[in-house]
């Protein structure tokens, strides 16, 4: 099983296909229209060259699928940038902060130093939440006869979550089986 897919709720699908497409550089997919599903538009981007996986930009839907409350609920949501997110990579996040601003991108603020790299935050034209983060190098584990595992650069824990004062962490028993016990200092 392979993730193919993730959806994103837009106000106006040309208007989020232009932002998708002109400012942050993606290509379409698929921009289909289906007059048996009352003209319903399956509309898809992608970065170039990332072809196993898209973003749907998807129209609220109405009636039948949702009810008018559910609807101005998802609005509601959308508004806030609570209704979930898209998390994009980059090898060097001021670089595409300038370049992304240079085209009118907004961003929630600049790319600060985090942990688990450089990071910036910016939202589309429907209010959904986006991360940019160049995250740190991670090499892999010496020992080859164990399973692989992504082991931090800089001790750091998986996708950035800080290790210091955490005396279980990265520890495995057996063969990848990681140990979840709480040990208490002392």
């Amino acid at each position: 099983m392979r993730i193919s897919a993730a959806n994103v709720y837009v106000h106006d699908q040309d208007e989020a296909l232009a932002f998708y497409t002109e400012k942050l550089g993606m290509e379409v997919r698929h921009d289909v229209t289906l007059p048996e599903l009352g003209d319903f538009r399956w509309l898809t981007v992608a970065p170039p060259g990332q072809t196993d996986v898209a973003i749907v930009l998807m129209a609220i839907p109405g009636p039948p699928m949702v009810d008018a409350d559910t609807a101005d609920a998802i609005r509601s949501l959308m508004a806030k940038g609570s209704l979930g997110g898209i998390f994009l990579s980059t090898d060097d996040c001021r670089r595409d902060y300038a370049a992304l601003s240079a085209k009118g991108v907004e961003f929630t603020g600049e790319p600060e130093d985090m942990p688990y790299g450089v990071d910036v935050g910016l939202r589309d034209p429907s209010g959904n939440h986006m991360r940019l983060p160049a995250r740190r190098r991670y090499r892999s584990s010496p020992d080859r006869d164990r399973p692989r595992q992504a082991t931090p650069a800089r001790g750091d824990g998986l996708c950035g979550a800080p290790t210091a004062g955490v005396p279980h962490a990265g520890r495995t028993r057996g063969a990848g089986s990681v140990d979840r016990s709480v040990r208490r200092p002392g």
